[in-house]
């Protein structure tokens, strides 16, 4: 036997002691299916983890097997993590698509700390280590695709601050097996186009069917940078396309029960804004 396997404060811990490839990937698959049913049959036990303690790495045919069963870990509210990933293994699951599928920790205790925070992120307190990705991701968006620099303002819930003008926006689901809800980006008409002619070098005087595709594609980029670095914290969000909508004093309306958090910008075209609803 290649790989150690022992419960440790309510995971299957598999200590991996050389690469997933070949007769030693089917054995470390034979392990973790060896675990399966009783991690689902048990309230206690949350998941299974897998140390590659920096050395071990995985190749494609592992990913193949692996992926339907940790669909079903999540499906059961059950986690699957790997820890100390080689950088040849992050790289591989780029060059496959599958970055995200695995989610990928340093340690031990930081998978620990991922069922903290989704304990946590379950109370009406905003949990920041969510919403920080949103932030990044807008700042790198709008700087590398627009040439813009945006200063995040102060947070607040919806209904609870400044009036919001929205001439346009594009609204995207979140969908995990924690949580469901809406993300939306908003701005006011004027900001959106001064947004557009810098992002397509043009100038624009009014909002077209053209340009609709701007707000969902700018939403797109931020998504998905906030998407990998949530899903590497555990948080398993799945692909979505957004929708848009436009309108003179638009009102937009998020898949949330919960209060909603905005996230104002500001920029020298102007102000514009993130919406994040979620229901746990």
């Amino acid at each position: 036997m290649n790989a150690a396997v022992e419960i440790k404060q309510g995971h299957y811990l598999i200590n991996c002691q050389k690469n997933l490839e070949l007769a030693y990937s089917d054995e470390v698959i034979d392990l973790i299916r060896g675990c399966f049913d009783e991690i689902l049959a048990s309230e206690e036990l949350l998941g299974i983890v897998l140390d590659l303690n920096n050395k071990s790495e995985w190749n494609r045919s592992f990913f193949r097997v692996i992926a339907p069963l940790i669909k079903e870990l999540n499906t059961n509210k059950k986690t699957f993590h790997a820890i100390q990933v080689p950088p040849a293994s992050l790289k591989l699951m780029k060059e496959v698509g599958l970055e995200g599928t695995i989610p990928c920790l340093k340690t031990f205790k930081d998978v620990l700390k991922t069922k903290i925070a989704k304990t946590t992120n379950r109370t009406s307190k905003v949990d920041v280590n969510f919403i920080n990705p949103f932030i990044e991701g807008a700042v790198h968006t709008l700087k590398i695709q627009c040439s813009m620099e945006v200063a995040a303002g102060q947070l607040f819930m919806k209904g609870q601050g400044p009036e919001i003008d929205v001439g346009i926006a594009g609204v995207l689901s979140l969908v995990s097996p924690d949580f469901n809800g809406s993300i939306a980006i908003s701005f006011p008409e004027k900001t959106f186009l001064a947004i557009m002619g810098n992002m397509l070098g043009e100038t624009y005087e009014a909002i077209d069917k053209d340009l609709e595709d701007g707000a969902g594609e700018l939403l797109n980029i931020i998504f998905g940078h906030a998407k990998a670095i949530l899903n590497n914290k555990g948080y398993n969000i799945q692909k979505a396309i957004p929708t848009i909508v436009r309108g003179k004093e638009l009102a937009v309306k998020h898949m949330s029960n919960n209060k909603t958090i905005v996230l104002p910008f500001e920029s020298a075209e102007g102000p514009f804004h993130i919406e994040i609803g979620v229901d746990y």
